[in-house]
């Protein structure tokens, strides 16, 4: 699943890297370059993210990125990995953007190694068995954000982020909701 979006996202980002611009008023320039908190990378993470227009029309433009961030929070220390298709509508200044996106977390706390961890790991209840969670885990996120962009190029986006990720096998998935703060620059 992981590595057809990225795919799907590669080919997308190659055949319109010359999008029409002709009718394009609502971005001048069409690379993105962005700091997030909150949001996908969950409680108490952050992330770096590079973003190109794909589709810039009157009132209406679509986006996809990539990014490298960390993540503190409900687990152990993650490294994050968010890949992302952002929808907006709206005009001049005021945008309002549905984002929809996978972030790879990837951990590199100690996993279960002998039969009586194996065992814990699987047996205790969620909150306790945390401490072993797999070494990859595909978290998946949709949002909301209104955006705001000066006319230098400075973005600013506040939002919710809902975070769907199974993180064991033997308890139910988590959907957590997280607000979302991201400051931008359009180049």
């Amino acid at each position: 699943m992981n590595k057809y979006l990225c795919l799907f996202m590669f080919v997308i980002l190659f055949f319109t890297s010359k999008a029409n611009k002709k009718d394009s008023i609502v971005f001048k320039k069409s690379n993105r370059l962005t700091i997030n908190a909150g949001g996908e990378n969950l409680i108490l993470g952050g992330s770096l993210q590079y973003e190109r227009l794909l589709i810039n029309k009157k009132y209406f433009y679509v986006s996809a990125g990539l990014g490298l961030g960390h993540s503190y929070g409900l687990f152990h220390e993650k490294i994050l990995a968010p890949t992302f298709i952002n929808v907006g509508v709206g005009k001049q200044k005021h945008f309002i953007e549905l984002s929809l996106g996978v972030n790879h977390l990837i951990d590199f706390s100690p996993y279960p190694k002998t039969k009586k961890e194996r065992a814990d790991f699987r047996n205790n209840p969620p909150f306790e068995s945390f401490r072993y969670t797999p070494p990859y885990i595909p978290s998946f996120y949709s949002g909301i954000n209104y955006m705001y962009i000066s006319k230098k190029g400075l973005q600013i986006k506040i939002g919710v982020c809902l975070n769907y990720a199974k993180l064991q096998l033997t308890y139910p998935a988590n959907y957590i909701l997280f607000p979302k703060l991201t400051i931008g620059y359009e180049f």
